[in-house]
């Protein structure tokens, strides 16, 4: 738990130092329904576009991972461009058309 903790945070602090020299400026927001489901940041685009992320310290993340990242694509679909799993592996991985995983290190490509 508090690897995850440790790991949700550096990407937050990775993502707000990315957008000051974004050309979008999309503004961050944490993600949690009325059913306690959360996304840990969605970028929202000031046409109202989002790119929703969610952050894992795992390796091998599970389906379970990206259960509200379908949730929410599955609402929003004409707004969710896509949904990202960031995870401590080291391979590219495609889910859907719109979700993808993506190792921590794609911060820095």
């Amino acid at each position: 738990m508090f690897m995850g903790a440790i790991f949700e945070n550096f990407v937050a602090m990775e993502l707000i130092k990315q957008i000051t020299w974004s050309q979008t400026k999309p503004e961050i927001y944490h993600y949690r329904t009325q059913e306690q489901k959360e996304i840990d940041f969605i970028l929202e685009t000031r046409t109202g576009e989002i790119v929703a992320i969610e952050v894992k310290s795992t390796a091998s993340p599970t389906p379970d991972d990206f259960r509200n990242l379908k949730k929410l694509q599955e609402e929003l679909p004409s707004r969710v461009k896509k949904c990202i799993l960031l995870y401590n592996g080291n391979k590219t991985l495609p889910i859907t058309n719109k979700i993808w995983c993506y190792p921590i290190n794609s911060l820095f490509n």
